[in-house]
């Protein structure tokens, strides 16, 4: 215990429930940011996805990070991954 004085110890990892999308209360994901998702699943980029809804790229990416920030993803990968385990993705093109 010589050099320990002074410091903290970290709680261990045993008994910390993982997070995923099933852990996390239900997030409220409006249609349009829903609908984007879904387009994004099916492997369209941004731009595809304005042209499919009649809306600049920019206000797509901005849906897709605000449904980032809800889901709590990490990136456009990790939100599609977050999206399918928490049911939300729904289109049959997948």
């Amino acid at each position: 215990m010589a050099g320990s004085r002074g410091r903290q110890q970290l709680p261990t990892i045993e008994g910390c429930r993982k997070l995923t999308a099933s852990s996390l209360p239900d997030p409220v994901l409006t249609p349009r940011e829903r609908s984007i998702i879904n387009l994004v699943a099916s492997g369209m980029s941004a731009k595809e996805a304005a042209i499919s809804l009649e809306i600049a790229p920019r206000t797509v990416e901005k849906h897709i990070d605000q449904a980032r920030l809800k889901l709590r993803a990490k990136n456009r990968t990790h939100l599609v991954a977050m999206a399918l385990s928490a049911g939300i993705i729904t289109d049959a093109r997948l």
